[in-house]
């Protein structure tokens, strides 16, 4: 089986899941196959049991206090409601609620959903995905404050980086970070200044986006595998593996060329990744290989295009500087 495969597998018990609480009778041919070793060790890992059951969703900010005197009974809670397009011009906030919200009519709402899947989509990843996150985004599965889609994506994840080899004692957590991006942004002239500010910055969002498309193809990984990918930075789940490390450098190499041609040098990649015992997954240890992996991206920002030194030091030409970009090796 492929990691597609295996996220496919976590995907699909999640909405068989979902499809028990909500009473929905799933199409003939929306069943799932023999659970495999790294699906099995993924759901023990993250603590998904048979007997773990869907509710509603606590607020995860309640979780934090600041103090003693803090309000320790004061709970709030996520509205039961599905995220879809608005008609409106603005859509409508749920704000937090402070009592439970009545999942009954919520129910009825996603079993209408589910049972009109069709066959024909049971294989498809991305459409299942939308799906649970449309419905189970506003749902608790195990801990209150723990999301339903978070619980089925994080599964998928480990699942997915377990592929290869479902003993394995060890996972790879990879980082990203476009270094510049603040000078490039704002480096702009004056006239029409708040569309380039924000051209620039849907740009560089596409950028970030090109760079997890390439390390997902590369590695072979499904879309559940990407932690966070915004505002520079980027952060996945993969394989422990040889194969990680070469596919990190040929991602790395390729695309600061890129980035070295199209922005003089102005704008950086800083790759880099770490191992960490499977086990921490779901432990508070993981804060610290997060914190680990970050910290290993500094000497790369520190000696940006070290490789690349002959490209600033050599004769070219130099023309007037473009009042948009501000380039000036090439004509404007």
């Amino acid at each position: 089986m492929t990691s597609q495969e295996f996220a496919l597998q976590v995907i699909q018990q999640a909405i068989c899941t979902l499809a028990d609480w909500a009473e929905a009778k799933l199409p003939d041919g929306c069943q799932f196959l023999t659970e495999n070793p790294a699906v099995t060790k993924a759901k023990g890992l993250l603590s998904w049991h048979d007997d773990t059951h869907i509710s509603y969703l606590e607020l995860l900010f309640d979780a934090v206090k600041l103090s003693e005197e803090n309000e320790r009974n004061k709970q709030h809670y996520c509205p039961a409601v599905a995220i879809h397009a608005s008609d409106d011009s603005y859509p409508s906030i749920p704000y937090p609620l402070t009592e439970p919200p009545d999942l009954k009519t919520y129910k009825i709402l996603v079993k209408q959903e589910l049972e009109n899947i069709g066959e024909q989509n049971w294989q498809n990843l991305s459409l299942l995905t939308l799906i649970l996150e449309k419905y189970g985004s506003c749902l608790s599965f195990g801990e209150g404050n723990i999301a339903f889609i978070d619980m089925a994506r994080s599964t998928a994840a480990v699942a997915s980086a377990l592929v290869d080899n479902p003993d394995a004692s060890d996972l790879g957590l990879i980082a990203g970070d476009l270094s510049g991006i603040q000078k490039f942004i704002y480096t702009i002239a004056s006239d029409g200044a708040l569309k380039s500010l924000r051209a620039r910055s849907f740009y560089l969002e596409l950028v970030t986006e090109e760079i997890v498309q390439q390390l997902l193809e590369e590695l072979k990984l499904p879309r559940t595998n990407v932690i966070y990918a915004g505002g520079g930075n980027l952060y996945l789940l993969a394989a422990a593996t040889q194969d990680t490390k070469l596919v990190l450098k040929k991602v790395h190499r390729e695309f600061n060329k890129w980035l070295l041609g199209n922005f003089q040098g102005k704008v950086f990649l800083a790759l880099d990744y770490t191992t960490f015992p499977v086990k921490d997954v779901s432990q508070k240890d993981f804060a610290n290989h997060w914190s680990t992996v970050t910290k290993k991206l500094t000497p790369q920002k520190s000696r940006k295009f070290a490789e690349e030194i002959n490209y600033f030091i050599r004769r070219r030409r130099s023309y007037d500087k473009c009042q948009v970009c501000h380039r000036d090796d090439v004509r404007s």
